[in-house]
């Protein structure tokens, strides 16, 4: 890799973003590469993590919940499994939800979202009241859990995109299996493998980085 006034050249490069960024950062790919990347649908993740001054479930660590009766789908009281003793005394729960990156709860504040969730917490422990709440913190990602229809396996796009030395790594490549450190790692040394293959092919032709630098 070399660089000259801000501007690096390298043998190859990886991105490990969502189909949509990959899209908004490579327009120049073939229309071909850019539908088969619109074709790659997801789901977003919204996370409202709650400081409490109180215990709410008395133990529970997970609780899956019917999302037409809950306004989340999941909460998890975090002290349950490390304790709260490792965070200045607060009782801390996650409230999340699986959503359509179209969805409301990615356009509204966290305090909008804290109104919606409150009532819903008095279902866990009849004695909570929103005087437990220390303070709250809101994480959205629009790109957290790829959809899998039937056939999926036909419309994966390979490690390597039609543009040369450019390479893409993301969720969306690990089917057959699902979200996971270990496939995470597993996809990064395929990827790693295919650009290092590329990168000797590259210096056989004679281009490529000066002899000592890293690819």
């Amino acid at each position: 890799m070399t660089s000259t006034a801000g501007v690096e050249a390298c043998d190859a490069v990886i991105t490990t973003g969502s189909p949509a960024l990959l899209s908004r950062l490579v327009p120049q790919l073939p229309p071909e590469g850019l539908g088969r990347l619109a074709g790659l649908r997801s789901l977003g993740a919204v996370v409202l993590t709650i400081a409490l001054h109180k215990p709410l479930t008395g133990g529970y660590y997970w609780v899956n919940l019917p999302k037409d009766e809950f306004p989340f789908l999941a909460l998890v009281e975090h002290t349950s499994f490390v304790s709260a003793d490792h965070y200045g005394g607060d009782t801390l729960i996650y409230c999340g939800d699986y959503l359509d990156p179209s969805h409301e709860y990615f356009q509204l504040s966290k305090d909008q979202l804290l109104a919606r969730f409150l009532p819903a917490l008095a279902q866990f422990n009849r004695s909570f009241e929103p005087t437990w709440v220390r303070d709250a913190w809101l994480h959205r990602e629009p790109y957290a859990q790829p959809i899998v229809p039937v056939g999926h396996s036909q419309h994966i796009p390979p490690l390597a995109t039609p543009l040369e030395g450019l390479y893409w790594a993301s969720m969306s490549q690990v089917y057959p299996w699902d979200r996971g450190t270990n496939f995470a790692v597993e996809l990064g040394r395929r990827v790693a493998a295919a650009v290092t293959d590329y990168a000797v092919h590259v210096r056989a032709r004679g281009g490529g980085v000066r002899a000592g630098e890293r690819v």
